[in-house]
């Protein structure tokens, strides 16, 4: 996982309140430490308290005090605790310390001339397009970029009117990829995949499993997913409203394809429950009525109990079945 700075100061920032938290706490139980002896089958209760050198200067027998044995396990485990959150919070500042952001600005401006030449002759000095970082519009997007062949191509045009979420997110045709070569095609798909659209809201209280990237999902399934399409550079959009007619759809995962058409994802990890069975069945339905079907290459359906599945049969899926489409 690749952190950034405010991440990093997020982080920071929590242990240090956590350790805040330990340090009250502290300050309300017994001095001394617990001490544990066992003899004869007996076991035997001490607190002792030392000197500011460290140096014992007392033993009192506690065996009896179920309170005081207790408060001064837990105050055991909460200084073992600070000294942990001491350490991290060291290694912390250490990186912040020696850290550089990954922003592409900042890539940019370290590249030398060489470098910079080539990523400007390809990004017609629009970095930007790689992340579109503050991009609101697609009217906000670099008017062009060139391909490794000098090829103009003007990405408003592609990704404008035919944009597949305009008119409150009714599904359009897709957009036009004529005679644009491989390396463009996968540029757009990134400023696609970058650009706002309008994603659901739907029980958002679901969202408690964080993937490689930051991203909230609903199931360790949909992570494993998100995070191998990462890994194999696949742009994608999680959970984009698509209208059908009337009926509101949101896909796990939907991709642009490279023929301009859309691939949607779906993956069900709860299969055994009776109605999340029969909410999948009739959003299926909805989807072959509307030309999304696995037969036809553009409806993957994956199937798992519990959300459990293999990392290398997601793998698999991609290679053989994304991939080639792209």
């Amino acid at each position: 996982m690749i952190y950034t700075k405010e991440e990093l100061l997020r982080m920071r920032d929590e242990m240090i309140e956590q350790r805040a938290w330990i340090d009250r706490g502290l300050m309300n139980t017994p001095d001394g430490r617990l001490m544990i002896t066992n003899r004869g089958g007996r076991t035997n209760y001490f607190r002792n308290r030392y000197d500011e050198n460290g140096r014992r200067i007392s033993r009192e027998g506690i065996t009896k005090n179920r309170q005081v044995i207790s408060q001064l396990a837990i105050k055991s485990y909460r200084e073992e605790k600070r000294k942990i959150l001491d350490r991290n919070i060291e290694a912390v500042n250490q990186m912040l310390a020696h850290y550089i952001d990954v922003q592409t600005e900042e890539i940019v401006r370290r590249m030398d001339k060489k470098n910079r030449r080539i990523f400007d002759h390809f990004y017609s000095c629009n970095p930007e397009l790689l992340h579109c970082s503050g991009t609101k519009t697609i009217q906000d997007l670099p008017a062009k970029i060139r391909d490794l062949n000098g090829d103009v191509v003007n990405i408003r045009k592609l990704l404008d009117v035919q944009m597949l979420c305009l008119e409150e997110d009714r599904i359009r045709a897709g957009v036009d990829m004529t005679g644009v070569g491989s390396q463009s095609r996968r540029e757009i798909m990134r400023a696609w995949a970058a650009t706002p659209y309008n994603k659901s809201t739907k029980n958002p209280e679901q969202l408690t499993v964080v993937a490689d990237g930051g991203l909230k999902v609903r199931s360790r399934l949909e992570a494993l997913g998100v995070e191998k399409l990462n890994k194999f550079d696949v742009p994608f959009r999680y959970e984009q409203i698509i209208w059908f007619d009337d009926i509101e759809t949101a896909p796990d995962v939907t991709i642009l394809l490279a023929d301009g058409g859309l691939l949607l994802w779906e993956m069900c990890g709860m299969m055994e429950l009776l109605g999340y069975r029969e909410d999948h069945l009739r959003k299926r339905a909805v989807y072959e009525k509307n030309g999304f079907s696995q037969w036809r290459d553009n409806l993957i359906m994956t199937y798992a109990k519990g959300n459990e599945y293999n990392s290398d049969v997601i793998e698999c899926i991609i290679k053989n079945q994304i991939l080639p489409l792209l």
